[in-house]
């Protein structure tokens, strides 16, 4: 009799959690809306077979009825209509079929929308390292104009209004604009940079990337 009480309350505690599972499912699987998009910033990071970091972002907007996704490389730039289909959508970056990103999205009963999976596809170089991205809050990426970021000797960076330099070497400046607040493109000596300010549990961090280099950067804020 006891042992079966005990099979009993095990079976009641599968069951609770079982539930409790599928409830979590549901709630994660409430529909995303395409405005639901404006309030966010997608940032991705890959790195290619021969270990080489690349920043990627994803960031929308709203012309008329339609919400596009502009897609922003250290040098490349694309805006494409989002078709958003049960919480799924796609960026093919040419739109011949050979560079082609997914979304697949979750929304949580707060109203707060992540990305439960992203793949990346290259039917021209398909083996690739690693391949991450993340939805942040657009609130939460804040401007890097008169921002200062430390974290290595050679690369703590001061921005001011348009120029920016780095700390060791001031007398070299190189202009940027904000692509949005928070993400910037700009040169400095011919040289490319593209990078992004984030929230940390702290204050925010930049990372960043130089055309050329292998990794990319990461600094925090001053």
């Amino acid at each position: 009799m006891k042992t079966l009480q005990q099979l009993a309350k095990i079976f009641s505690l599968v069951l609770v959690l079982f539930a409790a599972g599928c409830k979590k499912d549901k709630q994660d699987s409430l529909p995303v809306n395409p405005d639901d998009l404006l309030a966010y910033r997608f940032v991705g990071t890959f790195i290619d077979n021969n270990g080489v970091e690349r920043l990627r972002l994803f960031y929308f907007n709203k012309t008329g009825n339609t919400i596009e996704c502009t897609t922003d490389y250290i040098t490349t730039r694309r805006i494409q209509t989002v078709n958003l289909a049960n919480n799924s959508f796609t960026i093919d970056m040419d739109g011949d079929g050979k560079v082609v990103y997914t979304f697949n999205l979750g929304k949580h009963n707060n109203g707060s929308v992540f990305i439960k999976s992203s793949t990346y596809q290259n039917t021209t170089a398909p083996t690739y390292i690693s391949w991450q991205c993340e939805a942040h809050k657009a609130a939460d990426i804040l401007s890097v104009k008169n921002m200062h970021f430390v974290g290595s000797n050679e690369y703590n960076i001061s921005f001011k209004t348009d120029t920016w330099f780095f700390a060791k070497t001031p007398a070299v400046t190189g202009s940027f604009y904000e692509v949005f607040p928070g993400a910037w493109k700009g040169t400095l000596n011919g040289v490319d940079y593209f990078g992004i300010r984030l929230k940390t549990a702290q204050d925010s961090k930049m990372i960043f990337q130089k055309n050329g280099d292998t990794n990319m950067i990461t600094l925090y804020q001053d």
